[in-house]
């Protein structure tokens, strides 16, 4: 079993995530509008 860890990245129409088996995975959302959450953890406030 492969556990997902809290945080993530969005940028360039990709979902990244990290894994507790050390390996990070894109998955594409087909929407290059999915973008500008490219730090790892934070909150809604991050761009502020």
């Amino acid at each position: 079993m492969i556990i997902i860890l809290v945080y993530y990245l969005l940028a360039n129409g990709y979902i990244y995530v990290s894994c507790d088996n050390g390996n990070l995975y894109g998955i594409q959302t087909d929407d290059k509008k999915d973008d500008g959450w490219c730090m790892w953890g934070g909150n809604s406030e991050h761009n502020k």
